[in-house]
């Protein structure tokens, strides 16, 4: 994809000298979605290093430019203005990437620029768009570097904002910039008729941080309205931009030169949210940007739902999955409510599923073996699973095993498997938070403290992550059972299990199925 013609044709008029004018492309499908999207006014772009985020920032601005709505009263009536900030943390960082990337577009020689090394500086274009009508586009260059949020900023007015690797960044800069860009105070609404509007926006470029990071918490965890993180590919995929400048062979070699940091190549390489630096991932098969649909998953209708459950020592989980025709497992939701007891779970549990899965048909339900002990019938003390499966009105069977490289396997074979080599095998719903940011970071071996070598503790650490991730093993396992796990059964599909499921056709509708079981009676 190309931009926007009448950019391109604005490039060809402008009257600057010593400009090499040149016909821009968005390094990749995932850049020009970024540049065309203006459904939100918070957008991110995330990605390897070298993918083409910052230019792609400048020309997104442009655009915007030229889209502006012509000035109808004042100094500048018949004309366009426009004015952006660019802000980083440091003045060195500022002066060192941002500044001299766009001086490779636009020289200081060419227009108007004031401003010196290590401070702010500002950069005056009048662009001739034809028709007597002009673009005076205005770029501000602006560091937080060791001041407040607020006094750095402080009377800034613009009609856009992008953050800089935001993730180096306080996240109160983006609330700071949200509010003032929502207020259209550049240009003056006086210069327009009554009505007018325009588009103001705050972006921001990152290579992915780890998943402590505020960027993750916003996009991936809060989601607001009108926020939205685009994900490029990985360098060494096939789908990986701007392979003008960097190819595959180059991002093969840096995650060669740094496999003894799997985090680096995760994020730099790999353009994903890294994983923590006290512990390594027990997964890292897990790619974010193929096994998280990024968006709420809904039940497929005519499929029955299943459930699995893990007591926690921080707390039960419980998942809900829907395993679907072509051998693709779902985990459409999770409900990890933190320390609670049995009675009390199993209720939250049934109010989950009632409010969400209303009228699907409960086809397993299944927990770990362990939380089936403890119990003592002779004087009605019942074991966990037990007294949550009376709350809840199910049956509740204990996984076979509680072996963990068997539970491991039977994930990692979901992780591993590309359903017709495209389709992954497992995929993750946004609604499943705590699975996510567990196969991101924190389902981990957490690190030794004081060995040199960088060696971890041979089992996962048991922490609020761990509980869901042990009732995601049990859910996998339960699938085709122990032998079928040691077969590699969840490398292949389904095969002769899949029995009395609805045709193609009938996935595109949104009524609920018809069942005989309602575990909402009461």
């Amino acid at each position: 994809m190309t931009a926007p013609a009448e950019v391109l044709e604005l490039y060809r008029r402008a009257q600057l000298d010593k400009l090499d004018i040149r016909t821009y492309q968005p390094p990749g499908p995932v850049a020009a979605e970024f540049m065309n999207d203006r459904e939100h006014w918070v957008r991110f772009i995330k990605g390897p290093i070298g993918s083409g985020k910052t230019n792609v920032n400048f020309f997104d601005k442009l655009a915007l430019a030229m889209n502006m709505p012509v000035c109808t009263r004042g100094q500048y009536a018949g004309h366009r203005l426009y004015r952006h900030i660019e802000v980083r943390d440091t003045y060195a960082n500022l002066w060192g990437t941002t500044i001299k990337s766009w001086w490779q577009w636009f020289g200081p020689d060419v227009g108007h620029w004031t401003g010196g090394e290590n401070r702010k500086a500002t950069h005056t274009l009048v662009f001739d768009t034809g028709g007597g009508s002009n673009l005076h586009f205005e770029i501000v260059f602006q560091a937080i570097q060791d001041q407040d949020v607020d006094a750095a900023l402080r009377g800034i007015e613009f009609t856009s904002a992008n953050m800089g690797e935001a993730d180096q960044q306080s996240g109160d800069v983006l609330t700071y910039l949200i509010g003032r860009a929502l207020q259209q105070r550049f240009p003056p609404k006086r210069f327009f008729d009554e009505g007018t509007e325009y588009y103001t926006c705050v972006t921001g470029d990152l290579n992915p941080p780890d998943t402590d990071n505020w960027t993750y918490g916003i996009f991936e965890d809060e989601r607001p309205e009108g926020h939205k993180m685009f994900h490029q590919p990985s360098g060494r995929s096939a789908g990986g931009e701007n392979r003008a400048a960097i190819s595959r062979e180059t991002y093969e070699k840096m995650a060669a030169t740094n496999k003894h940091r799997p985090w680096w190549v995760k994020a730099m390489v790999d353009g994903d949210w890294s994983p923590s630096r006290n512990g390594e991932p027990v997964y890292p098969e897990y790619d974010d940007t193929v096994h998280c649909a990024h968006k709420e998953l809904e039940p497929v209708p005519g499929l029955p739902i299943r459930l699995c459950f893990d007591q926690g020592v921080t707390g039960p989980a419980m998942l809900v999955l829907q395993w679907m025709p072509d051998g693709q497992l779902r985990v459409l939701d999770e409900y990890c409510p933190g320390r609670i007891g049995p009675t009390g779970f199993g209720r939250g549990c049934k109010m989950m599923l009632g409010a969400r899965y209303r009228g699907y048909r409960i086809e397993r339900a299944t927990g770990d073996m362990a939380g089936f002990f403890g119990g003592d019938k002779e004087t009605g003390d019942l074991a966990m699973f037990e007294t949550v499966a009376n709350a809840m009105g199910i049956v509740i069977l204990p996984c076979e095993t509680n072996e963990l490289n068997i539970r491991h396997d039977a994930v990692r074979q979901l992780l591993r498997y590309r359903i017709d080599g495209r389709r992954p095998a497992l995929l993750v719903s946004t609604r499943a938070k705590m699975i996510r940011k567990g196969f991101n970071s924190h389902y981990r071996y957490r690190k030794r403290r004081g060995m040199g070598d960088n060696s971890t503790d041979p089992i996962p650490e048991k922490n609020e992550f761990s509980n869901p991730h042990d009732a995601l093993q049990y859910g996998a396992i339960d699938l085709v059972g122990i032998e079928g796990v040691k077969r590699g059964e969840l490398m292949g599909g389904r095969g002769d299990s899949v029995t009395g499921l609805p045709d193609d056709d009938d996935f595109g509708g949104t009524t609920t199925p018809e069942t005989d079981f309602d575990v909402w009676d009461t």
